[in-house]
Order: structure tokens, then C-alpha cells, then sequence
């Protein structure tokens, strides 16, 4: 079923079913789901061990053990800023660090049996395999934050669902590659090399996550039906399944850990209670008309932050987009990006969406997929009157805005100076900004080198940085 490894080319995985397509739910890849509340489990039954509210709504969401205290936590991500949680109260267990670009498929493993999680990116590969499909490249680190990757290898493609776990019990998580009911497992990433396994008769078993259920220091598979989920002991479908419970309800996200220390991984909901919009992200009901510019809407917290920056600044804003309903989001990408096969396109920008690969064919810059984009959740606000990313008056406002929760970090990696994102966490609610402060540099999250006159250009998006 799967190409052999090969020396050049790293590990190879052949598609199978064209109609494969599952919601990353593993363990160690984003969760999936929407919501900043979380419900966890420390056995196999319904009972609530605890819960805990972590960042965003919007963010994507991970599980791992950051401080090597034995037990997993949460991770959150709003584009780039990456944010540890280290204990039953959602406080940080590290510092919030930056996290490569946007786009990019996080997962997180202990790539090196040292006892701490840290995280990894799959991105799209040009390479072809036996059957013309693009191999996707994978950049795993052993450290927090940016930098050269520590392993790096070509294996699978975008249609390939990832699972991260510890196949062996010695301590390090390997990835695994999932494509209907077969699996190509690479035990050890800093020896690359993938054998094959099947589990279970054909690919209507979902299996959304590996776990060590038993204590044995060995990640075997969770398979989900609808709100049930069954923890197996081997990868032998034939053993059946060692534990059984249902729980929450079919559209809430599914994270794996050991969340109480005692060996065992169990499982934990992403917003138990919460019945997602038909966009899966903020309805017109949950956002407020701007005050100086009633065409455009945000969420109701980011409208009044704005609204508040406005006053201080002392001048009406240029708002040319904010709250973006679902179909927006579709109409926009669609017109961006076009299904494609192989290769990344004159841009190298490659998203799935509903289970088919798209390459962006247009120059008017990245669109998030539909039902993930920060303009859907309402927390995203397009500020014109702007000359440059180093423009003063840009870099003078944003002095001003970040003390309100505003950010332009997602704004920058994708090349667009009038975007910016709001996090509450990060809203002061009041500054000792003045207008008669010195240029601010730091007020930007850009790196230095658009920080300039000219216009910004992004980096290729076809090699690692």
C-alpha cells in the first residue's frame, strides 16, 4: 500500500481511497472544534474530573506535557502566538512564544524521549511520489519557539491524517499517517524510516487518536462513532476494544492526555455545552455594528476595544472589512484558491478544505479556509490609511492598539499591513500611550527587515526559515 523510503526523497506514503477525508482530531495535532471551555475525564466513565477556560475561542488547541511534571495539559494558538497551560487552572506553564507562520499544520510530540512535549509543522511539499502526488515535508524542533528544525524529512501527503504517539514504549513519539483503515508508522523521526500496519476492515473505522489506555508506555488506537469512543489496547482490530464511553456530543473536539499523572491517558472535550453556528464560528447575533462605521460588525468584545482606540487616537479609522458570515469566507477562498493535485502553485500555497487540496492561484494574497478565518470569529478588523508596514503613523497606532488586546502578527506573515487580530487576554483596558511618544518598533510583531519604506514581501513559502 505504501512506497518504500526512500533515501533522497525521505519517506514516502501513497494515497488510497480519493474519498478519504477526517477531521484532525489525534492526539498531538490541532483538536479541531471552536470554544474556550474544556472538560476532563480521569477514567472511563461520564464523571468530570475538572474544567478549565484556556484562550480563544478561534485558537487551535493541543495537548502535552510542556513542564516535565508527568502530566499533560493545554496548548493554544492564535496564529503565530503559542500559549502553555500548565496545570488544572489554566495558568502558563512556560512563557508565550511565536510559532512560524499561520497556515502551518501543528502537532506536538517529544520527538526526543526527554520528557517534554514540544511541537513540530507538516507543510506542503513539491516532491513527487509513485502515484504524482505531492509529498509534504514535516519540521519537527526539541525546543520551544523559532529556529532550524531539529528533524526534517519528506512523508505522506495533505490527505493523510496525522497521529502522534509513543508506538514502541521507549519514550519517544513517532508520527503515524493515517489514510482509511491503513497506517504508515514511523517509529523513531530521527531514523525515518515507516512501516506499514491495517487496522480494522475498511475506513469506516475512525480512528481519530492514539493513547497509552493501559499504563504500558504503548500508544494504540481511539476509534469514534458519533459521541462513543472506544480505546483499544493493540493495533489489532480483532481484540476489540479494552474501554467504551460516550460522552459530550458528536461535533465536540476530542483531546488525549494524562491529565491526573497516574501513566493512563483519558480523554477531554473542547466546549462540552457549546452548539456551533451553521459557519462554525460567530453568528450576526454575536456582533456589534461599529459605532463611526456601521457597515462593518465585530464581536462585541473587539468592537468595543476598537472603538475605545479610536477615541484615543483621535481620528475616524478607515475600516474596510471586520465580521466576514461563512458564505463570505467561501466566496473569497474560492475565488483565491483552485483544487489541485500536486504541486504548490506560483505562491506554494497549499489548503484542504472539505477534503480536496487547494493551490492559491491569485495574487491578491492568503484566505483562510472557510470556517477558521479570525474575520469569521469577529476578531479581525482591516485598517486602511496605512503607506508601508514601517509607515510611522502605522507604528504609532500600533503602539496605541496593543494596549487593547490588537495585534499585527498574523497581519505580517501573510504580507497584509491593515490586518489586525484581537486578543482579550491581552487587553489592558487602559495606556500611557501619547500621541508624543517616540516610533515604537517593538509595536509591530514584523521582523525588522520590513520595517522599512518598501512594500513588504513574504518569504518563500517554499523553504523552511
Amino acid at each position: 500500500m505504501f512506497a518504500t523510503p526512500g533515501i533522497a526523497a525521505g519517506i514516502a506514503l501513497l494515497l488510497l481511497s480519493p474519498g478519504f477525508a477526517t477531521a484532525a482530531w489525534a492526539a498531538g495535532t490541532d483538536t479541531g472544534g471552536y470554544g474556550d471551555s474544556y472538560v476532563f475525564y480521569n477514567g472511563w466513565d461520564v464523571d468530570i474530573a475538572f474544567e478549565v477556560d484556556a484562550g480563544n475561542k478561534p485558537d487551535k488547541a493541543y495537548s502535552g506535557d510542556w513542564d516535565h511534571t508527568g502530566v499533560d495539559s493545554l496548548a493554544t494558538r492564535n496564529g503565530i502566538e503559542m500559549a502553555l497551560y500548565g496545570d488544572k487552572a489554566g495558568n502558563p506553564a512556560v512563557s508565550n512564544f511565536r510559532y512560524w507562520w499561520p497556515q502551518d499544520e501543528v502537532f506536538s510530540g517529544d520527538w526526543d524521549g526527554d520528557g517534554v512535549t514540544t511541537f513540530g509543522v507538516r507543510r506542503a511539499g513539491t516532491s513527487d511520489v509513485e502515484d504524482g502526488q505531492p509529498q509534504d515535508t514535516f519540521y519537527l524542533r526539541n525546543s520551544f519557539g523559532d529556529g532550524e528544525p531539529d528533524y526534517k524529512f519528506d512523508f505522506g501527503t495533505a490527505r493523510d491524517l496525522i497521529l502522534v504517539g509513543d508506538f514502541t514504549g521507549t519514550g519517544k513519539d513517532g508520527i503515524a499517517l493515517r489514510n482509511g483503515n491503513h497506517f504508515a508508522i514511523m517509529d523513531d523521526v530521527s531514523q525515518q524510516v515507516a512501516r506499514e500496519v491495517t487496522f480494522g476492515p475498511d475506513s469506516a473505522v475512525n480512528v481519530v487518536a492514539v493513547g497509552d489506555w493501559d499504563g504500558d508506555g504503548t500508544d494504540t488506537p481511539l476509534v469514534r462513532s458519533g459521541n462513543t469512543y472506544y480505546a483499544y489496547n493493540s493495533w489489532n482490530y480483532s481484540d476489540g476494544p479494552a474501554e467504551e464511553v460516550t460522552i459530550g456530543g458528536e461535533k465536540n473536539a476530542v483531546l488525549v492526555g494524562d491529565w491526573d499523572g497516574d501513566g493512563r491517558d483519558t480523554l477531554a472535550l473542547r466546549n462540552f455545552n457549546f452548539k456551533l453556528s451553521s459557519s462554525g464560528q460567530t453568528t450576526k447575533s454575536q456582533t456589534t455594528a461599529l459605532v463611526d462605521n456601521p457597515k462593518f460588525r465585530l464581536r462585541a468584545d473587539a468592537a468595543a476595544s476598537l472603538e475605545r482606540v479610536e477615541e484615543l487616537w483621535g481620528q475616524a479609522l478607515t475600516v474596510n472589512d471586520g465580521w466576514r458570515p461563512f458564505e463570505t469566507q467561501r466566496s473569497i477562498f474560492l475565488s483565491r484558491y483552485t483544487p489541485g493535485r500536486k504541486g504548490g502553485g506560483d505562491f506554494c500555497d497549499v489548503r484542504n478544505w472539505n477534503g480536496t487540496r487547494y493551490i492559491r492561484t491569485s495574487e491578491l494574497g492568503p484566505a483562510a479556509v472557510p470556517g477558521t478565518s479570525n474575520h469569521g470569529s469577529g476578531t479581525a478588523v482591516d485598517i486602511g490609511g496605512f503607506e508601508s508596514f514601517g509607515d510611522p503613523v502605522r507604528l504609532r497606532f500600533l503602539a496605541l492598539a496593543r494596549d487593547f488586546g490588537w495585534s499585527d502578527a498574523e497581519g505580517c506573515q501573510v504580507g497584509e499591513r491593515w490586518h489586525l487580530t484581537y486578543n482579550p487576554a491581552n487587553d489592558k483596558g487602559n495606556t500611557s500611550w501619547s500621541p508624543t511618544d517616540p516610533i515604537d518598533k517593538s509595536a509591530s510583531h514584523c521582523p525588522d527587515k520590513v520595517i522599512g519604506p518598501s512594500t513588504y514581501v513574504p518569504p518563500s513559502k517554499c523553504r523552511f526559515n
